[in-house]
């Protein structure tokens, strides 16, 4: 991992070239203190931005649930093979993870171009699909079951995450994307951080599998915020 690090960062350093030049030597310093008054505008933007809003509550949904599963699937997956040689599912199962949401981007075009603009029933539907398979994955008793579900899961993410990414450049304009961006990034991790430990906490007291179902749920309740997305085409989009 720390190899293909320096080579992107290698990579980007030749390929990427920056045609910024700076007014003055300390325009660094004052766009650093620039920085709270930026983000609080571009934050504030987000939060009365309804459809933003609903975007980012569904970040934080996202991060919550997921957290759950990239956690605890390898426990699980431990507790259905009882043997301690079988440890090559565990590369398969995590290569497949990258596999399926890779195939998820790619076959994501030619949906949107089958519903057109309508991304929002898109991800209400690659999200109903997430949380119900994750429920029956948190059924499995078989390795075959178990593997078959957990990829799946991954490959309705990979088709929800350019359709979401499509709303949000939509309704952001150019002079906070950056901002809001990055603070969609946070609250995602955020939302892994308390559901870190609060299916960490469930699991322990009950189950991984109970751990599981509440993750399952919250994915099926936060779906809903997708059907108050405007489509692209609607009189309810502001003219940017």
């Amino acid at each position: 991992m720390a190899l293909f690090v320096v080579i992107q960062m290698l990579f980007t350093l030749l390929a990427i070239k920056d045609h910024h030049v700076p007014e003055t030597d300390n325009e660094g310093i004052s766009g650093f203190r620039r920085l709270s008054r930026i983000l609080g505008a571009s934050i504030t933007y987000g939060v009365k931005n309804r459809v933003v809003l609903l975007l980012l509550i569904s970040t934080a949904a996202l991060g919550i649930a997921l957290s759950g599963l990239e956690n605890f699937w390898q426990p699980q997956l431990k507790g259905i093979t009882g043997a301690t040689s079988r440890t090559w599912l565990f590369g398969l199962l995590s290569a497949g993870y990258f596999l399926a949401a890779s195939v998820g981007n790619l076959i994501v075009t030619p949906i949107c171009r089958l519903f057109g603009t309508r991304y929002a029933v898109i991800l209400f539907a690659s999200r109903i699909c997430m949380g119900a398979i994750w429920f029956v994955l948190a059924l499995q008793t078989t390795v075959q079951g178990f593997a078959v579900f957990y990829i799946v899961i991954f490959l309705f993410h990979g088709i929800s995450t350019s359709p979401h990414a499509a709303i949000m450049n939509r309704e952001i304009p150019n002079t906070k994307r950056s901002t809001l961006l990055s603070f969609e990034s946070l609250i995602l991790q955020s939302g892994a951080v308390v559901g870190s430990i609060f299916m960490g906490f469930v699991s322990k007291v009950h189950s991984i599998s109970v751990a599981w179902y509440i993750g399952s749920a919250i994915l099926l309740i936060s779906s809903v915020f997708y059907l108050f997305i405007p489509n692209a085409n609607s009189p309810d989009i502001p003219e940017q």
